[in-house]
């Protein structure tokens, strides 16, 4: 990882996170416009290997429309700051879509993790974050959000009962899995295709 482009795009993360935080902004509707921002998607294929392709005008304006924001009155947070780089490494590190990541780790437990974590080394972050994707697949984890049982989701998909047992448990792996079982999910639980299938975008490159 080019550590001289990691910190223009991790000023740029920061700076969106302070406002957010000084606005009392939703993290649940933040963490769906960085999954989903060209910016943001433009950083999970770079991988933090380029210069980003933005500026401040731009990223506040998608993100904070009509609120005619001046940087300069929203100071960098300290917490925000370790929180920002924290995602870019562990994405760096992984290949693992934004989305993906906030599954593991939201926004707000980032924030809560900043005293126990910001004095150590980011491997330690990373190291955590592994740790969660060990223990439960984001097939069980969107369950689990939204609250439906893996009956429910067969219903409504039409995918069998025992495919998504086995998914949901990783006894199966959804990289094999038909194209069409991922798309109706994805579709489903409202995620991105890489996202419920656990690619890392580095290998898909």
């Amino acid at each position: 990882m080019n550590s001289f482009y990691l910190y223009e795009y991790s000023y740029y993360f920061e700076m969106i996170l302070s406002i957010a935080v000084k606005l009392d902004y939703s993290t649940k509707a933040l963490e769906r416009m960085i999954s989903y921002s060209k910016y943001f998607n433009g950083i999970e294929n770079d991988l933090c290997t380029i210069p980003p392709v933005a500026n401040e005008k731009e990223i506040i304006d998608y993100f904070f429309p009509n609120l005619n924001i001046d940087p300069k009155d929203y100071p960098l947070l300290t917490p925000s700051c370790w929180v920002s780089e924290a995602y870019l490494r562990i994405q760096g590190e992984t290949g693992y879509t934004f989305e993906y990541i906030f599954l593991y780790i939201p926004i707000m437990e980032m924030y809560e993790k900043f005293p126990t974590y910001h004095e150590m080394d980011f491997t330690h972050i990373i190291s955590y974050f592994y740790e969660l994707v060990i223990k439960k697949s984001p097939l069980e984890i969107l369950c689990e959000r939204y609250g439906y049982s893996l009956k429910y989701v067969s219903e409504q998909t039409k995918i069998p009962y025992r495919t998504l047992i086995s998914l949901s448990r990783r006894e199966r792996d959804i990289k094999n899995t038909s194209v069409t079982t991922v798309l109706k999910l994805a579709k489903f639980l409202n995620v991105r295709v890489e996202t419920l299938s656990e690619y890392k975008i580095i290998d898909i490159l």
